[in-house]
């Protein structure tokens, strides 16, 4: 008994003539003027209108939004008040996303936007709840000289983090002098625009590229040693090697730790300099120039063979791997050696003190003060 569907009153006043319940479902009974439509859901119909739809268009150019009122507004399927309306998240759900923007609808109550995230169309928003971040016209052009600086670092086609308009990355470009042809600030973040001689490398963070041609490194190796401050002023513990590829940070003042016992983890030579990683306590800081540092302990160098027979003299004497007073280096006591014959296979003389590294049989146990023995 389907007499067929709603589709050809959509926006058309009907009038309910009569209505049932049958089992807890209402049905009405409509009339379009003397046109009798029969029988629908009550659910299929409601009291008000949709809203008129005047447009529905694409975007005539890339832009990109970003949530403004998050509160009492949602995303929905199509616009809100039109036909087939449902509610897909509350729009708090993209608050700090970049909001591709698809398609623009004008409806009889506003203005609405289509917008997809990553690719992935998501659903319609009011206008007024968005704010725009991009469009082309925002842009500024510019006229400079960068390397790169984070050769990972995303290439996009435009100036948002957005993975569908990824291209790549920058390694292709190291050390090449690129030309910045176009920039424009968004949420805080500028973006260049690059040009490698005529070819378009496109959108990448600033932060990314330098002004100048980050060095280039010699090596970078193991090192154990320990060191003082020597100079301090203007000096700065740093997250990487000073001016190499990456987003380098300073992380605190060398001046922080004038007076403690640095131990020397890490050498870099670069093109620039040679460098430091040092830690403080067993506590990983960072790198350091290494003309600020005055080196108190390097194996190569302070330590020499000796063959002496020692006994322990100081039973709370401490024993370490290296001989440096550092408390994450500490390996035990001389205690459980009391009354033992030890041998002292090497020596070496630490800010005026002298110390042994110390061998049980064929067992080396660690390094003490000559004061701690006999």
């Amino acid at each position: 008994m389907r007499r067929g569907n709603l589709t050809a009153y959509t926006n058309k006043p009907l009038k309910v003539h009569k209505q049932i319940t049958i089992n807890g479902t209402l049905w009405y009974y409509l009339i379009n003027n003397s046109e009798l439509v029969t029988w629908v859901r009550a659910s299929s119909v409601t009291a008000t209108a949709y809203d008129q739809i005047q447009y529905n268009k694409a975007m005539s150019t890339t832009t990109y939004a970003g949530v403004k009122t998050a509160t009492g507004n949602n995303v929905w399927t199509v616009p809100n008040g039109t036909l087939g309306a449902k509610v897909v998240n509350p729009l708090s759900s993209y608050t700090g996303k970049n909001l591709k923007l698809i398609r623009e609808m004008k409806t009889s109550k506003g203005v609405w936007y289509q917008f997809s995230i990553d690719g992935k169309t998501i659903g319609w928003v009011e206008n007024k709840a968005v704010t725009i971040l991009y469009t082309p016209s925002m842009e500024k052009p510019a006229n400079l000289t960068r390397y790169v600086n984070v050769p990972n670092e995303s290439v996009y086609y435009f100036p948002v983090a957005d993975s569908s308009m990824r291209r790549g990355n920058l390694t292709a470009y190291t050390n090449k002098p690129l030309k910045v042809h176009k920039q424009i600030t968004i949420n805080g973040t500028l973006w260049y625009y690059l040009i490698n001689n005529s070819e378009l490398v496109t959108w990448v963070r600033a932060s990314s590229v330098s002004a100048t041609k980050p060095d280039q490194t010699v090596y970078d190796k193991t090192l154990t040693a320990y060191g003082k401050t020597k100079t301090t002023a203007n000096q700065y513990i740093w997250k990487l090697v000073p001016n190499t590829y990456g987003i380098n940070s300073k992380i605190a003042p060398l001046s922080n730790y004038s007076g403690k016992k640095l131990r020397i983890l890490r050498e870099a030579k670069t093109t620039g300099g040679l460098y430091y990683q040092i830690s403080s306590n067993g506590q990983l800081l960072g790198w350091v120039n290494a003309s600020a540092l005055t080196k108190f302990y390097d194996g190569a160098i302070a330590e020499r063979p000796v063959n002496l027979t020692k006994k322990v003299a100081n039973t709370a004497g401490v024993l370490y791997s290296f001989p440096v007073d550092d408390p994450p280096i500490k390996v035990g006591t001389l205690a459980k050696f009391a009354g033992k014959t030890l041998t002292a296979d090497r020596q070496a003389n630490i800010e005026g003190k002298v110390w042994y590294r110390l061998k049980n049989g064929n067992v080396v146990i660690g390094w003490t003060l000559m004061a701690n023995l006999k």
